[in-house]
């Protein structure tokens, strides 16, 4: 049967749907198949209505192929549209094949490098930071005591013995930390693009990455503590935390968090998350007579495992400190060389970034390390909170 080029790329379209719903099914991507089979049916009606047209073509090929009119004899001429399409019919000069005209098309390729939206997200932000000028050190606390009342003393009488303070230390010992990354000569002297940026950013990434994950891992020694209401987490700040970090208490929790959280209201049907009125980029909970700064920390930093969604308690000033021996340094050599790469030979830059630092917990009372499971945040939490 003869086709025209509109049939066959249509055609060739349908071929297309048909072989990609096949290999969706095969992979249990049922609804998917089927909505590729939609479109099959779509094409299909396309299709029909384009044969129709090209076949009725020959209704009006009398004229030419047989006597003029009124018995007149018409001339035969050769009919240059009808001959251009069929050789289309043949041999179809189309943009979907490069040796068939698609070398033809332009492409609009960039290359200025783009970037995605993400959340830059650091936790050494909200933690103390020490400068130190040696590997290893120590730091002396006066171990926690409560007030205690002296001993009434009679006239003449004696002086009754009180404890003597004791004293404890917590240690630090500084830790190296790098990484590299080979970059061709011929990349960075052709490129339009800010390659030597771009790697700075990438090293930055590394070195956010670092930190966030030593002090997770500084929070994760701690026992953790369920939250079954807000309730609780209003106990863990009043009580467990008390008045010696008043003021200075924050909730650490993720996207996820973030989300039961929105959903709690007080008695009168209003939300108890709002914007901090002096920086509404940030936000606060109203937990029983305190309202608490709110820190969202991706999930991707700070993940929800076994339905546990993390919600961490404290202040972190107080609770962790990194001890900072060398800030994050980059350099460069153009002769250095790997156990898998020589920058001399293979006309490379290596890349360099180089840290040293220690992290400690240095307050463990500083925080609670709670959580509170999705189910309990569904059914429980939820509707106590709504009653206010």
């Amino acid at each position: 049967m003869k086709v025209s080029k509109k049939m066959f790329e249509i055609s060739e379209q349908m071929k297309g749907l048909r072989t990609e719903a096949e290999v969706l099914n095969s992979n249990g991507e049922t609804e998917k198949a089927v909505a590729k089979m939609n479109e099959y049916d779509e094409l299909k009606k396309s299709f029909d209505a384009e044969k129709r047209i090209y076949e009725s073509a020959k209704d009006f090929d009398l004229y030419e192929k047989n006597d003029g009119v009124d018995g007149t004899t018409a001339e035969k001429k050769p009919n240059a549209v009808k001959s251009f399409a069929d050789a289309a019919r043949r041999k179809f000069l189309v943009e979907g094949t490069n040796a068939d005209g698609g070398y033809t098309v332009p492409e609009d390729i960039q290359t200025q490098i783009n970037h995605y939206k993400s959340n830059v997200f650091s936790l050494e932000d909200y933690i103390t930071i020490q400068s130190v000028s040696t590997n290893s050190g120590a730091r002396t606390f006066l171990t926690r005591a409560d007030d205690f009342a002296l001993s009434e003393v009679a006239e003449n009488g004696v002086i009754s013995e009180i404890d003597t303070p004791t004293f404890e230390r917590i240690s630090y010992k500084i830790s190296d930390y790098g990484g590299f990354l080979p970059v061709s000569k011929d990349l960075l002297a052709d490129t339009d693009a800010n390659i030597t940026a771009e790697i700075s950013s990438w090293f930055a990434k590394a070195a956010r990455g670092t930190t966030n994950k030593e002090i997770l891992a500084l929070i994760a020694k701690k026992t953790q503590t369920e939250f079954k209401s807000l309730d609780d987490i209003n106990k863990s700040v009043v009580v467990t935390l008390g008045g010696a970090y008043k003021g200075s208490v924050a909730i650490y929790t993720n996207d996820d968090g973030i989300l039961y959280l929105t959903t709690l209201k007080d008695g009168n049907g209003r939300y108890l998350l709002n914007p901090n009125p002096s920086d509404p980029a940030k936000m606060q909970i109203a937990v029983g007579a305190t309202v608490i700064p709110v820190v969202q920390i991706p999930n991707s930093v700070l993940a929800t495992t076994e339905s546990k969604v993390p919600f961490i308690v404290g202040d972190f000033k107080s609770a962790f400190v990194k001890f900072d021996r060398q800030k994050s340094l980059i350099s460069t050599s153009d002769v250095a060389s790997t156990t898998k790469y020589n920058a001399f030979t293979q006309n490379l830059i290596l890349y360099k970034i180089f840290m040293r630092m220690d992290y400690q917990t240095i307050d463990s009372n500083a925080f609670v390390n709670g959580y509170i499971s999705v189910s309990t945040s569904k059914s429980t939490d939820s509707g106590k909170a709504s009653q206010g």
